[in-house]
């Protein structure tokens, strides 16, 4: 999953649109919450790494892009 500005042009099976609520920094990894279109919350988990860009603000309006390779669905 990677969190891009919007309108931001990529190649990536899936995209949402969503608005950035939070960055939780735990060391070796980030947890961003976020707010997706319907307002639903998401949280998305990721890895620290030295060369990624910094978070975009809370309250930024951000895409998230993800393959299609890694999705699973669940049921409710």
């Amino acid at each position: 999953m990677v969190i891009l500005a919007p309108n931001t042009p990529h190649s990536f099976d899936n995209a949402l649109p969503a608005t950035l609520r939070e960055v939780i920094y735990a060391g070796a990894v980030s947890t961003y919450l976020l707010a997706g279109p319907d307002g639903r919350e998401l949280k998305v988990f990721s890895q620290n790494r030295s060369q990624d860009a910094a978070a975009p603000a809370p309250g930024a309006a951000v895409t998230l892009g993800w393959s299609a390779a890694h999705t699973i669905a669940l049921e409710d």
